[in-house]
């Protein structure tokens, strides 16, 4: 079985979250399952929404062969290694961990960047103003696709504050979760 994997606060989870998952299972037929893990506690940002609403929040959302994993949130991890390390033991399938083409000039800041490549494989998927290295290291794949999303939670928090719309950032479901909730200063 293989599995991709997109970490990540999903604070809140938006149409990005989505288009990304739809590429790699459309790019990449062979991936039979999609999931969405969202951290305990991010090591370098605040995550403002309960893990109970962020999970909710995805759960809302899902689509044909996409799920959510509360394991960083269960175990109490914090780094992608110690995540991958139990996937790999409880999964026992092919893992591919998905990036932004933005994070890989950050990976010197996760911990043992060169032991991640060992569990699994990482799609980058492009994002604005961060071009795709021609040579990427070993373990690391480009996601061929021409779609960039530039879009994130950050983002639509900032323009909740303001009072503004989040329509055409978030889907429907996400937006009601945030307005019955009231998240984010909603």
């Amino acid at each position: 079985m293989k599995i991709a994997i997109l970490g990540g606060s999903f604070d809140p989870p938006h149409t990005g979250h989505l288009k990304i998952a739809e590429e790699v299972l459309k790019k990449r037929p062979d991936i039979d399952k999609f999931l969405f893990i969202p951290v305990y506690k991010h090591p370098w940002t605040e995550v403002i929404a309960s893990s109970k609403a962020r999970i909710a929040m995805l759960r809302s959302i899902l689509q044909d062969k996409t799920d959510v994993s509360d394991i960083e949130i269960k175990n109490k991890t914090v780094r992608t290694i110690d995540s991958l390390k139990i996937l790999k033991k409880e999964l026992g399938a092919d893992l591919f961990w998905i990036i932004g083409s933005d994070i890989l000039y950050e990976l010197y800041r996760w911990k043992d960047p060169e032991k991640l490549t060992h569990f699994a494989t990482f799609l980058v998927y492009p994002r604005p103003g961060y071009p795709i290295l021609q040579k990427l290291p070993k373990g690391f794949e480009r996601l061929e696709t021409n779609s960039q999303f530039d879009i994130s939670s950050t983002e639509i928090r900032k323009l909740l504050k303001e009072r503004k719309s989040i329509k055409n950032f978030v889907p429907p479901e996400v937006e009601e979760y945030i307005i019955k909730h009231k998240l984010y200063g909603r």
